[in-house]
């Protein structure tokens, strides 16, 4: 008679995790040395202009100790474009990791793609038909890189991103948007494409907090930034909205899932393309490269949760864990 097998789990790689660990290292330095840059540049362009201000006075102003003129200039002026422009530009370096992920393509940024030129067709359509306006142009913006991304899609993409063909057709459109907002800015009036120019190279000229404002959503960026910790660009991506996937596969997780539970106390509803469990407070998010990534309820707001994985129930599991360890409000 055979005893039973005894299976050994094999030995940890010391190579492998001394990697990782320098891996570590490296980004948590690069982090913070970035960050610090960052820090550094924010306070020189606050004390930079036609009015200089010493970064002495940027920081009594930042802290509420500066006479009013300085406050003006520091807090009223130039603090808005600042925010703005550090944030926006995060936001804009996150996008293209975004699309890098996606596309698994070093070369899948929104620039090459040809979603930014597309955008700016959508508005020069707009600027030439005189209906000028804020709310107009962005609608407009918003159009044209939506149909730019529908045709990118269509001529290159409908099997797979993850191809050079996506890249390629991507690139190919640009090219000839391109060509395109060159003949409507040269039929253009004057007036008109100084308007077009100045929309399409961007400005932070003469903006403040009411345009800050929006744009500064602390739940928004808290919550993409806690994502890209757990999951990187494909983290920061399902934070911010699941990822669309075929119903039957969200059936599949779902009901594998059902399966692992112990105890069915209350149902997991497919709500908003992700997998959510009202009862237990938790959900399934799935992500731009095949992965589930757990979500936990947090008042009225959902905090992405470590453990993401390929596998939907070990995604649940961990979602699970971290809800037990989480406080249920602020």
């Amino acid at each position: 008679m055979t005893g039973p097998t005894t299976t050994t789990a094999p030995a940890p790689d010391p190579v492998s995790g001394a990697r990782s660990r320098a891996h570590r290292r490296r980004a948590i330095a690069t982090t913070v040395t970035l960050t610090a840059l960052a820090a550094a540049v924010l306070l020189a362009s606050l004390g930079a202009g036609d009015i200089t201000v010493p970064v002495a006075d940027v920081v009594r102003a930042l802290g509420g100790r500066a006479d009013r003129p300085t406050t003006t200039v520091v807090l009223t002026w130039r603090l808005p474009r600042a925010l703005l422009a550090l944030v926006l530009g995060a936001a804009l370096g996150l996008s293209g990791a975004v699309f890098q992920t996606l596309t698994r393509n070093p070369l899948g940024s929104s620039d090459v793609i040809g979603f930014n030129t597309g955008a700016p067709t959508g508005a020069l359509a707009v600027l030439l038909t005189g209906a000028a306006g804020y709310t107009r142009t962005a609608l407009g913006a918003l159009v044209g890189g939506l149909a730019t991304a529908a045709l990118v899609y269509a001529l290159g993409g409908r099997r797979s991103m993850a191809t050079n063909r996506f890249v390629v057709t991507g690139i190919a459109v640009s090219a000839v948007l391109t060509s395109v907002n060159t003949w409507l800015m040269y039929g253009a009036d004057t007036s008109v494409a100084a308007r077009a120019t100045h929309w399409t190279a961007g400005s932070l000229d003469a903006l403040g907090w009411e345009q800050a404002v929006p744009a500064l959503d602390e739940a928004a960026l808290r919550t993409s930034m806690i994502g890209y910790r757990h999951g990187g660009p494909a983290g920061a991506h399902a934070a911010l909205a699941p990822t669309p996937v075929p119903d039957a596969v969200l059936e599949r997780a779902r009901d594998a899932v059902r399966a692992s539970r112990a105890l069915s106390l209350g149902g997991i509803d497919v709500v908003d393309g992700a997998l959510t469990d009202t009862t237990a407070g938790v959900q399934l998010r799935p992500g731009p490269d095949g992965r589930w990534f757990p979500f936990t309820s947090f008042g009225e707001e959902w905090r992405p949760a470590a453990g993401c994985s390929a596998d939907p129930v070990e995604a649940y599991r961990a979602a699970r864990r971290a809800r037990t360890a989480r406080p249920t409000t602020r």
